[in-house]
């Protein structure tokens, strides 16, 4: 069993990121509704912007603001998992996407059970995917190019779920019927793309 205290120890993982992700965990307990994108944030940072801080200790990094890269990819990701999996949500109970965005497009949590997919979702759907993609362009305008070298792991999973979000964007009514993915030899060529083009300085940052 692999021991995490002398993990963290050794690439001095800040403890509170642990204690934040153990949190955020209990909220899928605690918490299934969520107001609005701001009462949603939080949830988000815990869940999967404390990975991110967690990773870039692993991957090691030079510029400060891989910091905000990594809570913002977080942001983005988590934001395109809850589109992803808003079929098995439903099924537990949960609703990620905040109740002000359903009322601002006419669509309700009724519509969501029966799987609705009118106009309004289509809207509603590619609103939460604007705003996904809005917080993966701010995540990259913390990207250093002193950093590409050891992020590109990272640049690699937003590269691969960028994809993904394409996707629920061009058919977001796909995501009542099955899980969307990329296929696993699009995710290959991504990863193989963005480590030539990061490892050897080749990319840059927007």
């Amino acid at each position: 069993m692999v021991d995490v205290s002398l993990i963290a120890q050794e690439f001095k993982i800040p403890q509170g990121l642990f204690f934040d992700l153990i949190d955020g965990v209990g909220m899928d307990i605690t918490k299934k509704r969520y107001e609005t994108l701001e009462e949603l944030y939080p949830y988000c940072y815990r869940v999967a912007s404390t990975v991110g801080l967690m990773s870039i200790e692993i991957f090691g990094y030079r510029c400060p603001e891989a910091k905000q890269y990594a809570i913002n990819l977080g942001i983005a990701l988590q934001l395109t998992n809850i589109l992803r999996d808003l079929r098995v949500d439903l099924r537990r109970g949960r609703v990620y996407l905040p109740q002000e965005d359903l009322r601002q497009f006419g669509y309700s949590e009724r519509d969501l059970l029966s799987e609705k997919a009118n106009t309004c979702f289509q809207a509603l759907i590619r609103f939460e995917c604007n705003r996904a993609r809005e917080y993966f362009r701010l995540a990259r305008c913390y990207l250093r190019k002193d950093d590409f070298r050891s992020l590109y792991p990272a640049e690699a999973m937003a590269r691969i779920y960028e994809r993904l979000l394409a996707r629920i964007e061009q058919t977001p009514e796909e995501v009542y019927r099955r899980e969307i993915r990329p296929a696993f030899s699009s995710r290959l060529g991504i990863a193989l793309d963005t480590w030539i083009k990061y490892k050897f300085g080749f990319a840059y940052a927007d």
